[in-house]
């Protein structure tokens, strides 16, 4: 019996296991002709059969508008397709792809070297994950925020450290961006003197809102400022944060009404 055309059983084996991921999962040949794409990435080119797909990495490469996250035209088609066709392999980029004018994805995306029998680099993978969601939750949670006059930090809570910081912060505390960005929350702490501070680290680790807390914010060279803190938790890029609001005027209020009412007094 003939086997033309039959795939080796590891091949059959590994291409029923990527027929149902939900990735878009294309493979191609070393010479950079499609070999294989599994159901997710038919849906993504809106055909049913491969071989309505373009034939080689190269054509396939073109048929999206490649740009970066902010909308920019990119090189990240030549960086990643022709990288991957070249061998070598790639990890986590992100990318808008656009097929037509009213459709705009945004695409998390890495690309990977299959061996063959004898070890050496044969297929090449390339994975993408339609995270077109979360960019447009993360979008609207900037909006949302954006438009707020209270200073923030976000910090990601894997591993604590600052990795956001707007004006208004560095304007209030006296520190450069970069004496934040990469710094841990233990380094730089925003939350010192709040009398519920174990609920507030509680509530930070377990990425719950942190409820309005009045702290004693140490900035680099004006000394200490009362102020009020808040926590908001968010994902960006698919990893939980916190993003704290710092507000003054709602100390200012706080101190100015006793001294309000002494004045009254004073003046009957």
């Amino acid at each position: 019996m003939s086997t033309k055309g039959k795939l080796p059983t590891s091949r059959a084996q590994l291409e029923a296991l990527i027929a149902g991921l939900p990735e878009d999962i294309i493979m191609f040949g070393r010479d950079g002709t499609l070999r294989h794409a599994n159901r997710a990435a038919l849906a993504l080119h809106e055909v049913r059969e491969q071989v309505e797909l373009d034939e080689t990495a190269e054509d396939y490469g073109r048929t999206f508008e490649w740009r970066d996250p902010k909308g920019n035209a990119s090189l990240l088609r030549q960086q990643s397709v022709e990288r991957l066709m070249a061998g070598e392999p790639f990890t986590d980029t992100t990318v808008q792809l656009l097929q037509e004018a009213e459709d705009n994805r945004f695409f998390r995306y890495g690309g990977l070297l299959l061996p063959d029998n004898e070890r050496k680099p044969d297929c090449r993978v390339l994975v993408l994950e339609d995270v077109t969601a979360e960019h447009e939750a993360e979008a609207r949670f900037e909006q949302t925020f954006s438009a707020n006059p209270a200073p923030a930090i976000t910090c990601c809570l894997e591993d604590l450290r600052y990795i956001k910081v707007d004006r208004g912060f560095l304007e209030m505390t006296g520190f450069r961006r970069e004496e934040l960005i990469g710094r841990t929350v233990r380094e730089v702490d925003i939350l010192p003197g709040v009398k519920s501070r174990e609920l507030a680290l509680e509530r930070l680790h377990s990425a719950q809102t942190i409820p309005q807390m009045e702290a004693s914010l140490e900035t680099k060279e004006s000394g200490t400022k009362f102020v009020i803190v808040a926590g908001q938790p968010l994902e960006i890029h698919g990893g939980p944060c916190t993003r704290f609001f710092i507000d003054l005027a709602v100390r200012r209020k706080a101190e100015d009404a006793p001294r309000q009412g002494e004045k009254r007094m004073i003046e009957a």
